[in-house]
């Protein structure tokens, strides 16, 4: 699925337009101008054993929490449907190399 990133603040590291150009890179994309980059995405889906509570697509990360009150959840982690593990936390952060500098940069970290 293509993404056209249009810079709307001031950080943005896949976002080559700004707001001001945002009409000349819709123009471009439906011209075939622009380059095209592959990215990797997540498939997260977050699963009660009472069912399938959503199912999201995401190209920087994913954050899993209990904002409501500060207890462990069980996590289980899978790839293809493949177990990879149980955590016992108050959250759990998956990122893509795309997202993992993103999240780093708004959790306070360095580039």
């Amino acid at each position: 699925m293509p993404l056209l990133g249009v810079n709307l603040g001031s950080l943005g590291f896949i976002t080559h337009y700004a707001r001001a150009e945002a009409v000349t890179a819709v123009m471009d994309a439906a011209r075939g101008r622009l380059p095209v980059e592959d990215r990797l995405r997540l498939a997260v889906t977050v699963a009660s054993p009472d069912g399938v509570l959503a199912k999201r697509s995401a190209v920087n990360d994913a954050v899993l929490t209990q904002r409501a009150l500060a207890r462990l959840l069980d996590l289980e982690a899978s790839l293809d449907g493949a177990s990879i593990t149980t955590y016992k936390a108050d959250g759990l952060i998956v990122a893509t190399p795309t997202g993992s500098t993103a999240y780093t940069l708004a959790a306070g970290g360095r580039s």
